[in-house]
Parts: structure tokens; C-alpha cells; sequence
């Protein structure tokens, strides 16, 4: 979901948290159904619960890890999109 500038507001010890929020682009969307919609991040939810591998950046490359104050959260960046030759 959407986390704010400066980073979460709290953290809760043995959870993991990502923000996705630059997986979706509409304005007025709070990314409360963005998993559902995004194959990366489907695709990030499987690895996780077939090999429970944490934390997130070490199962997903395009997961960042962040340093904020109180702790450490997860970011996505989605890949670049190839640009086809001319």
C-alpha cells in the first residue's frame, strides 16, 4: 500500500512492509486492491509462500530496501520497460 514520505509511521516487529505504491498510478486509488491487479507483485506473494524467503529484497529484485526512522521497509521499483529498436 501507500506509505508517506519520511517512511511508515510505526513499524511491527516480524512484519514486512512494502510499499507498492508506484505500482499503481491513479490519483485517487489508496493501493488497497493494487495486488491484485500487478503480476510483479502476484508474482512476489508466491515466491513468498513457497519458499518463505525474507526479507523481500532477497526473493524479489525489484524490492529496495529503505531506511527509515524506527526501522526498515521495502520499496517497489518496477523495472525499466525495454524500448524497442528502431
Amino acid at each position: 500500500g501507500y506509505i508517506p514520505n519520511g517512511g511508515p509511521k510505526s513499524f511491527v516487529a516480524g512484519s514486512d512492509l512494502i510499499d507498492i505504491s508506484s505500482v499503481n498510478s491513479d490519483v485517487f486509488s489508496l493501493n488497497h486492491d493494487t495486488y491484485a491487479s500487478s503480476p510483479a507483485v502476484i508474482e512476489d506473494l508466491r515466491r513468498l509462500f513457497k519458499s518463505g524467503t525474507r526479507p523481500p529484497d532477497a526473493r524479489t529484485d525489484e524490492l529496495k530496501s529503505v531506511t527509515a526512522n524506527g526501522g526498515k521497509y521495502w520499496q517497489f521499483v518496477p523495472p525499466v520497460p525495454s524500448r524497442p529498436k528502431p
